[in-house]
C-alpha cells in the first residue's frame, strides 16, 4: 500500500473531526492585553462586585454558585479584594467575604502560567481570619486536577476548577435577566472580555489538541495538510496569473489588471476612463475550498464600481438596471452589496462541478466565462461608455 493509499484508507476511518472555532477581533486583542492575568483579575474585580456602576447587580456570583455547585447565595453581602496578602507574603488573586456570615471564597486565576500555588497556605490565612466556611476555587483556561500536597489540607466539597469559558458562558446564559438594569458602557466591555476570553480559550482547543496529538495522527495530518497546501498554492497561482499561470495572458489581453489580494483577487480595468475604479473581483479561496452548507465549489466573479463611477450608476441607476436585464439570461446577478466607497455591481457565478476534473483546467474554466464576450465585461463597458 502506498502512501496516498495509506492516507485515503487513514481519513475513511476516521469517524469524527474536532472542528475549529474561529477568532474574532475585541477590543484587548486590539489594545494587546489580550491574556494579561493581572488585568483580567481586575476586570473580575469589577463585574463581581455587586455595588459598582455596571449595573448587572449580582449576576456573576450567581452565575459562579451555578457553575460551581455553591449553594445559591452562599454569599450574599459580600466584599472582594485583589491581591490579598496571605502567609509568606503571597497574594490571593480574588478574595470574596461575606459581611454577616463566616463565609468567603478564594479564586485563584490562571491564564497561561502553571499552578504552582499553595492553596493550603491561602485557605488557612482565610480561616485564621475567622471564615470558618471557606470555597477555594481555581479559574482557568482548563480544568486542573486539585490533589497533593498543595491541597491535601482543603475537603474536596470546597475545592473546585473551572474555565473562564465555561463562566462567561454561564454568566451570557444569565444576561437577560440583568439586562434592563445594564449599563450600556459596561455592558459593551463584558462582551468583549466575553469574546477575549473565547479567542483565548481557541486558540488550542484541548480536543483539537488530543487529536492531533493521538498516536499516528500527526505525521499523516501534515502530509494531509501539505497535499492541501500544495492545491491551494496551484490554484492560487492560476487565478493571480501569477508567472507560469496560463491565464495570465488571457486576463491581460483583455484590458485587465490582475491585483492580488488576501482572499480574492482583482483584475483592473485598465481603460483610462475607469480611472482604476471598475474592475472585476474574483472570489475563489473559500468559495472553492469552502463552500457554504449545500453549494458546490465555484468562483464568484463581481463586477465593482468604485467612488465617481459609483456615484454615477447610482445617479442614473434606472438606465443600469435595464442594462442588467439585458444580460441575466446570460447568468448575471444584480447585487445591492456595497460599501462607502464600493459597490458589487452584479455578479456571475463558475461552477466547479468535479474539483478532481476541473482543477486541472481551471485556467481555461476561467477564460471560457472571462473573456470578450463576458456578460460583466459588457456591462461594464457599456458603463463607461455612458460616462
Amino acid at each position: 500500500m502506498n502512501n496516498m493509499e495509506q492516507l485515503q484508507h487513514w481519513v475513511e476511518s476516521l469517524s469524527a473531526i474536532p472542528v475549529s472555532r474561529g477568532w474574532q477581533r475585541s477590543l484587548m486583542d486590539i489594545t494587546g492585553v489580550t491574556h494579561h492575568e493581572n488585568m483580567w483579575s481586575d476586570i473580575y474585580s469589577f463585574f463581581f462586585n455587586t455595588e459598582e456602576e455596571h449595573g448587572l447587580n449580582d449576576l456573576f456570583i450567581r452565575s459562579f454558585e451555578q457553575l460551581t455547585g455553591i449553594e445559591s447565595h452562599f454569599l450574599y453581602d459580600f466584599k472582594i479584594v485583589r491581591e490579598y496578602v496571605a502567609e509568606s507574603n503571597k497574594r490571593i488573586d480574588l478574595l470574596m467575604t461575606d459581611r454577616d456570615k463566616p463565609r468567603a471564597i478564594i479564586i485563584e486565576n490562571k491564564v497561561f502560567h502553571s499552578l504552582d500555588n499553595d492553596l493550603n497556605l491561602y485557605n488557612r490565612t482565610v480561616q485564621k481570619n475567622g471564615y470558618n466556611d471557606v470555597k477555594v476555587v481555581v479559574l482557568g483556561l482548563k480544568k486542573y486536577t486539585l490533589k497533593g500536597k498543595r491541597t491535601n489540607e482543603i475537603s474536596q466539597n470546597n475545592l473546585f476548577s473551572i474555565t473562564h469559558i465555561d463562566l462567561l458562558k454561564q454568566v451570557m446564559s444569565n444576561l437577560s435577566n440583568y439586562e434592563d438594569s445594564a449599563n450600556p458602557h459596561h455592558l459593551y466591555l463584558l462582551q468583549e472580555f466575553y469574546k477575549n476570553i473565547k479567542n483565548i480559550t481557541n486558540m488550542i482547543d484541548q480536543e483539537e489538541l488530543a487529536f492531533f496529538c493521538h498516536e499516528g495522527n500527526m505525521e499523516k495530518i501534515i502530509k494531509v495538510h501539505d497535499i492541501y497546501r500544495h492545491i491551494r498554492d496551484y490554484v492560487v497561482t492560476v487565478m493571480e496569473c501569477g508567472q507560469n499561470s496560463l491565464l495570465k495572458n488571457r486576463i491581460e489581453s483583455l484590458r485587465l489588471r490582475p491585483k492580488p489580494e488576501r482572499e480574492y483577487v482583482k483584475y483592473v480595468f485598465t481603460d483610462p476612463r475607469a480611472k482604476e475604479q471598475m474592475m472585476l473581483t474574483v472570489f475563489y479561496r473559500k468559495n472553492i475550498f469552502r463552500p457554504e452548507h449545500g453549494q458546490c465549489p465555484h468562483i464568484f466573479v463581481v463586477l465593482e464600481i468604485q467612488n465617481k463611477i459609483m456615484e454615477v450608476v447610482k445617479n442614473n441607476v434606472g438606465v443600469y438596471n435595464q442594462l442588467l436585464e439585458v444580460y441575466k439570461t446570460d447568468g448575471v446577478i444584480p447585487s445591492e452589496t456595497q460599501g462607502k466607497n464600493w459597490w458589487h455591481f452584479a455578479g456571475m457565478v463558475i461552477p466547479l462541478h468535479n474539483l478532481e476534473e476541473d482543477l486541472p483546467r481551471l485556467a481555461d474554466i476561467v477564460s471560457s466565462v472571462i473573456n470578450k464576450e463576458c456578460p460583466l465585461l459588457k456591462v461594464g463597458y457599456a458603463i463607461l461608455d455612458r460616462i
